[in-house]
């Protein structure tokens, strides 16, 4: 959908448009001639044109109703979030702000035509008063005469087509406008929840560890109730952010990067050519084989996310996915080019910690963790890499 309005409007712009000119001829006579052959062939084509402004109408209102679907759902999940689930919020206000971002973009192309199309409607309009307004003193012969009788009657019926054509054009304007509003109170709700979140954890803060250990029974009585709430099977109405499909998401994680390990081993083992296998080579084969799985899972979950259509959860998942693997492959060849085989090692170890964590804001990203759970979980957690990345600092 991203470029489908886009390349709609260019179609309508390049196959709807009239395109005719009638240049400064030898006389009006000729001048005349000239125009009634341009117009006559113009009202063999209007059919044509019409049937085309006709199937690109349709089209583009059916592509209005998926958006304006798509605006329902969002505004729906928007408005349905409850108090404790940050990353669905978050992930709810990604989307607003997206749709209109696109919504956005794709409007003015379609504004730009609408505004050309009803400037052509005007054009011919004043070509038929110019032809009704030549004094009959010029017209000096019947055969001028004709050609201006003709002129105007071709004209009147392009310039009557055109203004049917511009009625509906302009109902579907109001109905772009419409999607186009929706998406703006959607975007100008979405901003203002960011700003909530962000003065509730940056400025108004939270409670500190040590309270919330205070009170350790009830934060994890309520963390089981929130996780049981979140994943637990949505009774008998399917949901692809739920149970399941969670499950399957990490099955595949693990499977896969079994398999893209296995793949980079083969690869390197049998078809990296002898003549590359130095002893430093050697001496980073298990660095290479990481970084090369982890180009191999990048590629993978970016295409995933880009064939999955109809699965919102797979598509956001893959992306996120993505983006770790890319940053993973980064850091583990900057680490094999610039490094010596003997430092290659230290260097892995000094990025564990943090990748650990990064990993584990992913994984709570993905699963749209509760509070209770990451308020619970992710002091230790960095406690933990804090000391980690001390220690290896300090060897």
């Amino acid at each position: 959908m991203k470029k489908t309005l886009t390349m709609m409007v260019l179609a309508m712009v390049v196959g709807i448009l009239p395109a005719q000119a009638v240049l400064k001829e030898r006389n009006m006579e000729q001048a005349m001639s000239v125009l009634r052959t341009e117009l006559t062939m113009m009202h063999k084509e209007q059919q044509q044109r019409v049937a085309r402004f006709n199937e690109m109408s349709r089209r583009f209102d059916r592509m209005m109703v998926q958006v304006m679907d798509r605006c329902q759902q969002i505004e729906l999940m928007l408005y349905s979030q409850r108090s404790g689930y940050v990353f669905d919020l978050a992930y709810a206000c990604s989307e607003a702000t997206s749709l209109h971002s696109q919504m956005s973009s794709r409007m003015l192309p379609f504004e730009t035509f609408a505004s050309h199309y009803n400037d052509q409607v005007m054009q011919y309009v004043r070509l038929v008063k110019s032809l009704e307004d030549i004094p009959d003193f010029i017209l000096t012969n019947d055969k001028l005469r004709a050609d201006r009788d003709s002129c105007m009657v071709l004209a009147k019926a392009i310039a009557t087509d055109m203004a049917v054509q511009r009625i509906q054009l302009d109902r579907t304007r109001e109905r772009s406008q419409m999607v186009l509003n929706k998406s703006k109170l959607l975007n100008d709700f979405a901003l203002k929840a960011y700003d909530d979140i962000r003065q509730s954890i940056f400025v108004n803060g939270d409670q500190s560890y040590f309270s919330t250990m205070g009170s350790i029974n009830r934060y994890w009585r309520q963390g089981v109730i929130d996780l049981h709430e979140k994943y637990r099977p949505a009774g008998q109405t399917h949901s692809e952010w739920r149970g399941n499909l969670i499950f399957f998401l990490f099955m595949f994680i693990v499977s896969y990067i079994v398999l893209s390990t296995l793949v980079s081993w083969l690869v390197i083992r049998y078809l990296v050519p002898r003549r590359w296998l130095s002893d430093d080579f050697n001496r980073k084969r298990g660095s290479i084989i990481v970084a090369v799985s982890a180009l191999l899972f990048a590629v993978v979950t970016l295409i995933i996310s880009y064939t999955l259509t109809d699965h919102n959860f797979m598509i956001m998942a893959s992306m996120l996915l993505s983006e770790y693997a890319w940053l993973l492959t980064a850091i583990m060849f900057s680490i094999i080019i610039r490094l010596k085989s003997t430092r290659v090692k230290s260097g892995i170890r000094l990025y564990i910690p943090i990748l650990m964590v990064g990993f584990i804001v992913f994984v709570y990203r993905i699963t749209f963790m509760p509070n209770t759970i990451v308020n619970l979980t992710f002091p230790p957690i960095l406690l933990i890499a804090t000391i980690w990345q001390g220690d290896v600092i300090r060897r």
